[in-house]
């Protein structure tokens, strides 16, 4: 007992229980906006911000893989002691970002004004979208030299904004003040970050070295977005075999169950450059058994959350979210898939450390796609918004088991 409590008191340790606490708070905040605004629009006004944060879970991958080869990169070069090719690899991420961020930002207002969509939802879409391509790099920087208390100030600072301005703003401005108390929230963290955590960061843009990155980094991204997919998929069933009011419903539900996908990101965030650092010096059996912790306290983790999400919101439902009633069963089987991919991550994650992020591809092409074609087939026959769910806890299962299974053959 005295050498677990030591070991509670190291400054690495508690820099990752604050980081953890400091998600926590940042998913707090959102699962109150979220039952705050599903009470004020309804199911139908709803379903539009469930699309735009579908939308939002794509974009970081704008960089190409750059942002993704530096996160890998590295904590593998500090393993190997070369500090000074570290720092040129977040700087040319950094460049790559602002770049993408202002792409971006021109292509969403291209897009609206072709559209013809509101000028505001659309603009608050178009900073949210560019200023999460800086706050990610910078978050990427600070996780991938293992700093996480400076990373969990930035997220405290996020929780904090995101409150302050989202509540206000959604009486103001509906769906669109959702997406400007984000925008704010990003926003605060980007300056956080350039005038007080990272300063030293200056955006470079050497061509070799970025060409480089994009080459190895590329799969990672590719391996990112499919992710992004398996858990997203479902939203876009609902959205082109169901109406405003299902999309409203369900997408409810998975917002709400996203909070274990935060859950198992924020491991996988702190146990990533910890397996890249040991990789690094080439102890390859340190990284697996680092994978299989991650995987055991994940499962472990999300199966307790599941359970804690799913009690707290029927509670809430039925006490002044009644028109949300149909979303709870699609809830409860996203919880069970959020769980098994817990289960997965160790697998995951190290397959990306050991450079094999395009069988991750394969692997998670393969559930979004199980996962689409069932949902798909379920919702039109009838079954209701428990079949796109159900077709995400398949998906879950295809990847879980590809991915223990090529860890355990290599």
């Amino acid at each position: 007992m005295s050498a677990l409590l030591a070991r509670f008191r190291t400054p690495s340790l508690r820099a990752s229980l604050l980081f953890l606490v400091s998600s926590i708070a940042f998913q707090g905040a959102r699962f109150l906006i979220t039952l705050v605004g599903a009470d004020a629009l309804g199911p139908a006004d709803f379903g539009v911000w469930v699309l735009v944060v579908a939308v939002l879970s794509y974009t970081p991958y704008a960089t190409l893989g750059v942002v993704n080869a530096m996160n890998r990169e590295v904590p593998i070069l500090l393993g190997r002691s070369r500090p000074h090719e570290a720092r040129e690899s977040e700087e040319a991420a950094l460049g790559a970002s602002l770049v993408s961020a202002i792409g971006l930002f021109l292509l969403i207002l291209g897009v609206g004004l072709v559209q013809r969509s509101d000028p505001w939802l659309m603009f608050f879409v178009a900073v949210a979208v560019s200023l999460q391509q800086v706050v990610f790099c910078y978050q990427a920087t600070l996780r991938s030299r293992i700093r996480f208390g400076e990373a969990a100030a930035q997220q405290f600072v996020m929780a904090g904004v995101f409150l302050l301005v989202s509540l206000p703003a959604l009486s103001a401005l509906g769906v669109a003040g959702l997406i400007a108390g984000q925008s704010a929230a990003w926003a605060s963290a980007a300056i956080l970050s350039a005038m007080t955590l990272r300063p030293d960061l200056r955006a470079s843009f050497p061509v070799a070295l970025l060409r480089r990155q994009i080459r190895s980094g590329l799969p990672i991204a590719l391996s990112g977005l499919a992710f992004a997919m398996l858990v997203t998929q479902d939203r876009w069933v609902v959205a082109a075999a169901g109406g405003g009011q299902e999309l409203g419903l369900y997408g409810f539900a998975s917002t709400v169950a996203s909070a274990l996908l935060l859950l198992l990101l924020i491991i996988g965030q702190q146990m990533y450059p910890r397996m890249g650092y040991v990789y690094g010096q080439r102890d390859r059996e340190a990284a697996r058994r680092l994978a299989t912790r991650q995987s055991l306290l994940t499962a472990a983790l999300t199966g307790t959350g599941g359970i804690a999400i799913l009690a707290v919101t029927a509670m809430l439902v039925r006490a002044r979210l009644g028109d949300f009633a149909p979303s709870l069963l699609p809830l409860a089987i996203l919880c069970i898939a959020g769980t098994i991919l817990g289960a997965a991550s160790g697998s995951t994650n190290l397959l990306v450390v050991i450079g094999r992020a395009w069988l991750l591809v394969g692997v998670y092409l393969t559930g979004a796609c199980s996962a689409f074609a069932i949902g798909l087939i379920l919702l039109i026959s009838g079954v209701g918004l428990a079949g796109p769910a159900i077709g995400t806890l398949v998906g879950a299962v295809v990847v879980a088991t590809a991915a223990t299974a090529l860890v355990r053959a290599r």
